[in-house]
């Protein structure tokens, strides 16, 4: 089994591996140049973006590496640019589970709850301002402040479920053991 997998997930939520490698920098120089081919006819260029190892060009699809073997992240080791990209597959307040699939590998029920209080949160952001509209709140800094208000992440769930020994690597990985 190749360790990483180049992912496109389409506006539809269409899910599709389009390579697999253990080399990461082939799957980041593919990734970048699907994106290039893709963004050259993208309906509105400000919305495209390339972060690390994960592309988008909104309201068409999304690129992402992921690992094969396990969930690439815990829910409560993500930096200010994963959780971003985590919110960018996702259509925020949906009423469809489908619409939080993502390529995390966390489950969408589990999403779908993190992004409900989050929209909570936005609310009231603005109604502090006298607002009822969230669009101009939904930004990188809030989902960070947010984020970081939660102080447990117990009820979060992954899919698939974590085994004991991948919870062991991980937490030796992490720790720097």
């Amino acid at each position: 089994m190749k360790k990483f997998r180049l992912v496109r997930k389409d506006a539809d939520g269409t899910t599709t591996v389009v390579a697999k490698s253990d080399n990461l920098s082939y799957l980041n120089r593919r990734m970048g140049k699907l994106w290039d081919d893709a963004r050259k006819d993208a309906p509105d260029k400000e919305r495209c973006f390339f972060v690390n190892d994960y592309a988008s060009i909104k309201g068409v699809c999304s690129w992402s590496i992921v690992q094969s073997t396990r969930p690439r992240y815990k829910i409560e080791d993500l930096d200010i640019n994963t959780l971003w990209a985590l919110r960018e597959e996702i259509v925020l307040n949906s009423l469809f589970l489908k619409d939080y699939n993502n390529s995390f590998q966390f489950s969408p029920e589990s999403v779908r709850s993190f992004f409900d209080g989050y929209v909570d949160f936005l609310l009231e952001l603005a109604k502090e301002d006298g607002k009822t509209e969230i669009g101009e709140y939904d930004t990188m800094d809030n989902l960070f402040t947010y984020y970081w208000n939660c102080d447990d992440y117990s009820w979060f769930k992954y899919e698939p479920e974590w085994t004991e020994e991948e919870e062991e690597e991980y937490a030796s990985y992490y720790n720097g053991e």
